[in-house]
């Protein structure tokens, strides 16, 4: 879009018919004219109003031109109420107003930049390095893993056996990066049974079984937020 000249409060009239470059008759009450706030050598978006029961109209841009002892508007219409291009205006009373058209408006407007991309996040998934003789709980069944995500939380899943019981046995030990703030409090079934097992995390990273021999248990379902 060519760079336009813009002023506010400029209004005139005018009587001018036809095709020809509209003749500026002088300032709307309360307005300024053409010729005193646009430069000359500078272009300008207009709209020209005319008045009747089916009132003609144009828009376009334009500049001014000394002619007879006043200034004219020669016209480069885009749009008119007689489609595209310059109005063939008929006698009677015109305003002539220093303003751009809606379709300029759309026209210059940049469309917003698209969102980036969101980046491909795939968790980082391990597997425990187990203490006290814990272990997977079978070949068919889940193993132990854990996992940060991209929100920040630590997953925990997977079935663990055979390890020794009784009052805050460490079964692993959490890397860094997936450590609570203070201790987390979870129940989570018992083998086979309805019963629940207190399980609990440490801030140094330690899994702990609370207390109790189960022969088996699951840790699916575990997950808390971790330390930034």
């Amino acid at each position: 879009m060519p760079s336009l000249f813009f002023a506010d409060r400029v209004l005139e009239s005018t009587t001018s018919v036809g095709l020809a470059p509209i003749k500026l008759d002088g300032a709307v009450a309360g307005f300024r004219s053409f010729v005193d706030a646009a430069p000359g050598d500078q272009a300008f978006a207009y709209v020209i109003s005319g008045d009747g029961a089916a009132p003609q109209w144009e828009v376009g841009t334009g500049t001014l031109v000394a002619a007879n002892g006043g200034f004219v508007l020669n016209r480069n219409a885009e749009q008119s109420s007689d489609g595209p291009g310059p109005c063939d205006f008929v006698a009677g009373q015109k305003s002539v107003a220093l303003t751009a058209s809606a379709r300029w408006y759309t026209q210059v407007q940049e469309p917003p930049p698209p969102p980036p991309e969101p980046e491909a996040f795939t968790p980082d998934i391990q597997t425990p390095i187990f203490q006290n003789g814990w272990n997977n709980f079978a070949p068919w069944a889940a193993s132990v893993r854990y996992y940060r995500s991209a929100e920040g939380r630590t997953y925990l899943s997977g079935n663990m056996s055979g390890g020794a019981g009784g009052n805050n046995v460490v079964l692993f030990t959490l890397p860094s990066d997936m450590r609570p703030l203070s201790s987390e409090y979870f129940a989570v079934r018992n083998g086979g049974t309805s019963e629940v097992l207190g399980i609990y995390i440490r801030n140094n990273g330690d899994v702990v079984l609370q207390s109790g021999s189960p022969s088996w248990f699951s840790l699916s379902g575990i997950n808390f937020l971790a330390h930034p």
